[in-house]
């Protein structure tokens, strides 16, 4: 299998030995892992759609919120140009879509919904992110009814480092490390944001405050045992 897919569980690893699935490379794109909980062609499963890498950069997205937008049946809530975050999937509750990571399900219990805050999601480290928003979602159970949304890690070996800068004071930097090799890949890393923002209402009924916005976060990319055999 290639790099970049990661073994989840220990059921994944059998399905990985399957001959169907590691003969031909060029099925490997058409793979949905997660999200199905089984191996699955993105053709032949209804509602599923896969974002890769490269059209992550061609997008030019930085925050998750940025190209899930783009993706139909799914909506966006925020609160002004930046802060909470919610997607609304097949019409459903923000809370009743599920939210994985690496395969590990990060929707805040402590929200009220038990929905998900993408505000600050970066995509520096996500490779692959797989939306499934048909009935195979069920599998997850209640908490996946709108459907179910999975971020792929990148695997890192060294040290990456990123560092922008913008209008209305906006910076962003990132800085991610990590190691890989043939039985393992691990990862950290640690994101900031911070921009005076803009009004998200309308600066003529007197709505003139920034809604300014500042983000910093602390994490693993990646934990789990490499897909390659």
């Amino acid at each position: 299998m290639r790099r970049s897919l990661i073994l989840y569980s220990a059921a994944s690893a059998a399905l990985f030995a399957l001959p169907a699935f590691a003969d031909d490379a060029s099925d490997v794109d058409a793979v949905i892992i997660t999200a199905t909980r089984i191996p699955a062609i993105v053709a032949e499963t209804p509602g599923a759609r896969v974002i890769d890498e490269d059209t992550i950069e061609q997008r030019g997205a930085v925050f998750a919120a940025d190209i899930l937008a783009d993706v139909p049946g799914l909506s966006i809530a925020r609160g002004g140009p930046f802060g909470l975050t919610q997607l609304r999937m097949r019409g459903v509750s923000p809370g009743k879509t599920l939210v994985l990571v690496d395969g590990v399900p990060v929707n805040d219990p402590a929200e009220i919904n038990g929905a998900f805050d993408f505000a600050g999601f970066d995509l520096g480290d996500i490779q692959r992110i797989e939306v499934l928003a048909g009935p195979q979602s069920s599998l997850w159970g209640s908490d996946a009814i709108g459907g179910v949304i999975a971020f792929t890690s990148r695997e890192l070996d060294g040290l990456r480092a990123e560092a922008e800068a913008g209008s209305f004071d906006t910076v962003r930097g990132r800085l991610s490390a990590g190691v890989a090799n043939e039985r393992y890949a691990v990862g950290a890393y640690a994101s900031y944001f911070d921009t005076d923002g803009i009004s998200a209402a309308d600066e003529a009924d007197g709505n003139d405050e920034a809604d300014g916005f500042t983000s910093t976060t602390l994490g693993p990319t990646a934990a789990t045992p490499s897909a390659r055999p």
